[in-house]
């Protein structure tokens, strides 16, 4: 006879004493085991960026966003990013992130999310932050040799 695995439901991995007995009518016989309970990982289920309009040229200004499940009933769960890829999950603690400006180029941001009973969940989110391109309209004006050139500026559909 065997038992487990369990699951913590309330805070991490411990172990527990159990005695099971079973009796036939004649008999009566006894079975013991230490039984470890495990703390699950918390699972990020998603990891999403929104590109705020940025009126500047040369970057990106994005807010990032995550959620996470856990089996573990009364987890709390905590976010923590790193924005800047260095490897510290220490540019924010949150949901979601403030606003950050990027610049050109490719950008990677990680999210760990931890259960508090030792348990962490990691995910990252790779973007490209593209130069806007640029159309020139000349408007010519009645009256001669006036004309206007401005121009104007759209974003890249991603």
């Amino acid at each position: 006879v065997s038992l487990g695995p369990f699951y913590e439901n309330n805070g991490g991995t411990t172990t527990a004493n159990v005695l099971g007995t079973a009796f036939d009518g004649d008999d009566t016989s006894s079975i013991s085991d230490t039984l470890t309970i495990l703390n699950v990982a918390p699972i990020i289920t998603s990891l999403t960026a929104t590109e705020i309009p940025n009126p500047g040229p040369g970057g990106c200004i994005i807010s990032f966003s995550a959620t996470a499940f856990d089996p573990g009933i009364f987890d709390i769960l905590v976010f923590d990013w790193d924005l800047d890829n260095d490897g510290q999950y220490d540019d924010y603690t949150g949901v979601p992130t403030p606003n950050t400006l990027y610049g050109l180029g490719v950008h990677t941001v990680n999210v760990q999310v931890s259960d508090g009973d030792g348990g962490f969940g990691f995910a990252s989110y790779t973007f490209e932050c593209v130069p806007e391109p640029t159309t020139w309209v000349v408007i010519a004006l009645s009256g001669g040799a006036m004309a206007l050139a401005t121009r104007l500026r759209r974003r890249k559909s991603a």
